[in-house]
């Protein structure tokens, strides 16, 4: 009997560019190791005070799955959210003081149906992309200035912030089992 080798590589997503489909395969990757984490999370632990910081593990997870729409619709497409999709965020990203909108009262499963259906957008328009596109360099103006994005940045940064958020959950869970 064979053992299986452990195997790290990008491997693309299919039905896209290549180059795209491996930041797709990136992104992917980080959704897989945060759902990992969340293994040893309950639904209690979601909305309980955190031990360290100031959010709860319910308020990063929200905050992920709409920061992935955030991104692609807010400052990408510049367009709203599908209406199929917009129901589900009915808070916004931050509050008055610019805080993460805390979220209560919702279970692991609709967390997760959140983060899914937001991952599933952000496939359906980066697939869809020219690598032209996916590397163009895009003029943006907020309300806080100007500034420029290629889609291509647009997973970096959303491979990145999931893997950093990820590193705040882990500790918050563990803190909590220690609390039992």
């Amino acid at each position: 009997m064979s053992k299986k080798i452990p195997r790290f590589s990008v491997d693309p997503v299919p039905n896209c560019p290549p180059d795209i489909g491996r930041w797709l395969a990136i992104i992917d990757d980080a959704r897989e190791r945060l759902h990992f984490a969340l293994q040893s999370v309950q639904d209690a632990d979601l909305d309980a005070a955190p031990p360290i910081g100031i959010n709860s593990i319910g308020t990063i997870l929200y905050h992920l799955a709409l920061t992935d729409l955030n991104w692609v619709y807010d400052n990408l497409l510049q367009q709203p959210y599908p209406d199929d999709i917009a129901h589900l965020f009915p808070y916004p990203l931050t509050n008055e003081q610019e805080q993460l909108s805390s979220v209560a009262r919702w279970t692991l499963p609709a967390y997760q149906q959140r983060l899914a259906a937001a991952r599933a957008k952000v496939h359906r328009v980066f697939s869809a992309m020219s690598i032209e596109a996916f590397r163009e360099v895009l003029r943006r103006e907020e309300d806080y200035g100007v500034y420029e994005v290629t889609p291509e940045a647009v997973l970096r940064h959303l491979a990145q912030h999931e893997s950093e958020h990820r590193g705040e959950i882990q500790p918050l869970a563990s803190a909590l089992r220690k609390r039992e």
